[in-house]
């Protein structure tokens, strides 16, 4: 896993204007918007694209661990408040690890 997708991470989470946010996973990148949108999340940014099922799986979770294993870091305290202490559970919507489909990760964020 690349250090850049953790300083791009820490870029946006560092904005003071940035309540929380969250790390997820689409296969289709235009379904991203309408779904944060609907449960309340101001904006998002794809930081990763073109991943296979394996790879997506794999670097979310390093992600997750990494953004969540320092309870001081700002990476911590402004991760999703509801998920960050709970066990991280990989998932590419129903789809198998071997599947052809081709996915994004994004991240998305509520504003103060």
């Amino acid at each position: 896993m690349s250090k850049d997708l953790i300083n791009t991470i820490e870029v946006i989470v560092s904005s003071p204007l940035l309540k929380f946010y969250y790390l997820g996973l689409s296969h289709i990148p235009k379904e991203i918007a309408p779904k944060i949108k609907k449960i309340g999340f101001d904006g998002y940014a794809i930081i990763d694209f073109e991943l296979n099922g394996r790879e997506a799986i794999i670097i979310n979770k390093k992600l997750f661990e990494e953004c969540t294993n320092n309870k001081k870091s700002v990476l911590y305290k402004k991760y999703h408040a509801e998920k960050r202490d709970k066990r991280f559970y990989p998932s590419l919507g129903g789809r198998k690890l071997d599947t052809k489909d081709r996915f994004n990760l994004f991240i998305c964020w509520k504003n103060n």
